[in-house]
């Protein structure tokens, strides 16, 4: 039995992972989307926000995606205040 075998397999194994996986440190996070489709419900939507306005995550790698199902009143004055705060994009459809 060639016992460098192992070796080789293991060896070639940490090759393909740092090509897969270059920084194993992840020294940058995830980008990623929240989207809250909604309708009407602006207490629920600015409780929503003010949740999200607290998470422990870089305001530069996510957005917040709000879509509004066509509300009689749209909710932009529940989404204006979060916009210093956030990535926050409001969709309205008619």
């Amino acid at each position: 039995m060639d016992n460098r075998r192992p070796a080789r397999l293991i060896r070639r194994l940490r090759t393909n992972y740092r090509m897969l996986y270059p920084d194993p440190a992840m020294k940058r996070k995830p980008f990623f989307t929240i989207v809250i489709p909604t309708y009407g419900r602006f207490e629920q939507l600015g409780e929503c926000l003010r949740s999200i306005g607290g998470l422990d995550y870089p305001e530069e790698d996510f957005e917040v995606v709000v879509v509004d199902d066509g509300s009689p009143r749209p909710p932009e004055h529940i989404v204006e205040p979060y916009r210093d705060k956030l990535n926050v994009r409001l969709v309205i459809q008619p």
